[in-house]
């Protein structure tokens, strides 16, 4: 058997309720969907999302050509290398960078999801 810690960073739930609020909120990410849906179950997340914007596989930078609306969409993503070729795209971009307090060059950067609020109204505006 493999046991795997999920952990979910203290204000995660209280962004999420908030932002829930103000935007519809999708899920882009990479995996197994059974395993990355059932993470949201177990963290008590998934209610914040939409089913219907929703993209998991294995191939997350293909999910980006599924999403309906892209000027209208932001991806905040902890891998930049991810968040590139969505700018091509015209697909609003955040990295948060959880490790050190170094921005990225081209991409607006946050470091805790805390910031995010504010990123997305700058970004929205």
């Amino acid at each position: 058997m493999i046991r795997h810690e999920l952990r979910l960073c203290p204000e995660v739930k209280d962004v999420l309720e908030l932002l829930s609020k103000q935007y519809t909120l999708g899920l882009y990410s990479q995996g197994f969907s059974f395993i990355q849906k059932l993470k949201l179950k177990i963290t008590g997340i998934n209610q914040f999302f939409s089913p219907t914007d929703t993209y998991i596989s294995f191939n997350k930078r293909g999910l980006l050509a599924l999403i309906p609306n892209p000027q209208s969409t932001v991806i905040v993503d902890n891998r930049a290398d991810m968040l590139e070729p969505a700018l091509a795209l015209n697909i609003h971009t955040i990295w948060i960078n959880r490790e050190n307090k170094q921005k990225h060059p081209t991409l607006p950067t946050i470091f805790s999801f805390t910031e995010l609020p504010l990123m997305l109204e700058n970004l929205t505006r």
